[in-house]
């Protein structure tokens, strides 16, 4: 049975695996090339990424411990924690996927260069050239053309 203590707490603890994760996120975003997972694109210089990961865990930490009273009291244990942990890092990849597939529709609509991945990538080395919304849209007209592809020739999924 879970027991939050404190609703305080409890918020404080998912903001800050929230803010965390994004900073995560972004190091792990700028170490691998991952556009569709970064909050400001394949900056020129790497050390934008890295900086603003390592700000976000900084300051969430900072404002984690700085405005949570009564920290060391009795509080969660480690089943809480551990779901407070998952919904504020599930909820940071959500934002992080929504905000990079904004950014992305924003930068291609601009005129930005658009990039046609190639055909052998798969799983996240897409997200090195496409957003999450991009990924989807090929996978949807790709099974559209393949379903158009079969109907025109009168066979089925077996033949």
């Amino acid at each position: 049975m879970l027991y939050f203590v404190e609703t305080y707490f409890a918020t404080h603890y998912s903001i800050l695996a929230f803010i965390t994760s994004l900073g995560t996120f972004q190091i792990v975003a700028t170490r691998y090339g991952l556009r569709g997972l970064s909050l400001v694109g394949r900056p020129r210089w790497p050390g934008w990424g890295y900086g603003l990961g390592g700000t976000l865990i900084a300051g969430g930490f900072a404002w984690f411990f700085l405005s949570t009273p009564n920290l060391l009291s009795p509080g969660p244990a480690g089943a809480e924690l551990t779901l407070l942990m998952g919904l504020g890092t599930a909820g940071a990849l959500a934002f992080t996927l929504a905000w990079a597939s904004i950014r992305e529709e924003i930068r291609t609509c601009r005129g930005g260069s658009r990039c046609v991945p190639d055909a052998g990538k798969y799983g996240l080395n897409l997200l090195r050239d496409m957003s999450v919304l991009q990924v989807w849209r090929r996978g949807r007209s790709a099974a559209t053309a393949r379903a158009t592809l079969e109907a025109d020739a009168g066979c089925s999924r077996w033949c």
